[in-house]
């Protein structure tokens, strides 16, 4: 899953601490963990890969226990994708 990004165009909703991928958006819950649960019937955990700002691997990581940490990913730089 792409997890990156820092969210520019909701600022000023998103911040590069509180990126668009843990604002909750959709729901009373942040982004990341609504798409997270909806891909749970889809893909293990163990097989999940969820690819990230590096400064954000350890909040990702809190709101995504369930996922291996070696499964989560720190971008080396952004690719503007």
């Amino acid at each position: 899953m792409l997890a990156g990004g820092v969210g520019s165009r909701f600022w000023p909703l998103s911040t590069a601490h509180r990126p668009k991928q843990l604002l909750p958006l959709a729901s009373d819950r942040p982004l990341l963990r609504d798409t997270l649960d909806r891909m749970a019937p889809l893909s293990d955990p163990a097989h999940t890969l969820v690819l990230t700002n590096a400064s954000l691997v350890d909040p990702v990581a809190a709101l995504a226990p369930e996922i291996p940490r070696g499964n989560l990913i720190a971008e080396p730089r952004p690719a503007g994708t």
